[in-house]
């Protein structure tokens, strides 16, 4: 599925990044901004075997500077996700915005390193013609662990501020999108 391309895409940016108070960069760095809008048709949405046309809109701007002494770390920045979902004369809409931070306090991103990580923000809500059906915002604040080969080997939250629907729920998103287009 292309919509969730999209939204994986953004957790790998944002799963890199993340925490309260992570220390701003020393020497180096750079803002980069990114900005896209995407219109497909995605056959056999969910499973179930109707096509639903997809709008996905993408915007993030983020610092990459230096951290933990990795000139390359992604430390912080802002993004917006929204994706709309129309299917027949219905539609519901998943949106993210927010901002994140990240710091490595272990190793460097060449090796086996950890990330602290705080993400601020609407990290997920589903609309429907009916209004909002979940939302999840607040704070959460994360270690990441990854190899050498950037595979993610632990994930320890240390903080949960706020409604966080959506991080405890599993798999919320297809149930709920289906309904609300009246699909099933």
């Amino acid at each position: 599925m292309r919509w969730f391309a999209v939204v994986a895409g953004l957790v790998a940016v944002l799963a890199v990044p993340a925490v309260g108070g992570a220390a701003p960069p020393t020497t180096t760095g750079a803002v980069q901004h990114e900005w896209f809008v995407d219109t497909f048709e995605e056959e056999d949405f969910c499973g179930t075997g109707e096509t639903v046309t997809v709008i996905d809109r993408f915007h993030t701007t983020f610092f990459v500077g230096e951290s933990g002494g990795d000139p390359e770390q992604r430390l912080r920045g802002t993004y917006t996700v929204r994706s709309t979902f129309t299917f027949g004369d219905r539609s519901a809409t998943y949106h993210e915005a927010g901002h994140f931070t990240s710091e490595i306090i272990s190793g460097l991103e060449s090796g086996v390193h950890t990330h602290l990580n705080v993400e601020t923000g609407l990290r997920g809500a589903i609309r429907g013609p009916g209004g909002l059906i979940v939302r999840d915002a607040g704070v959460i604040a994360f270690e990441v662990t990854f190899d050498a080969n950037d595979d993610v080997t632990d994930v320890q939250v240390i903080d949960v501020k706020g409604p966080h629907d959506l991080f405890d729920a599993g798999d919320f998103f297809c149930p709920a999108v289906t309904e609300a287009l009246g699909i099933g």
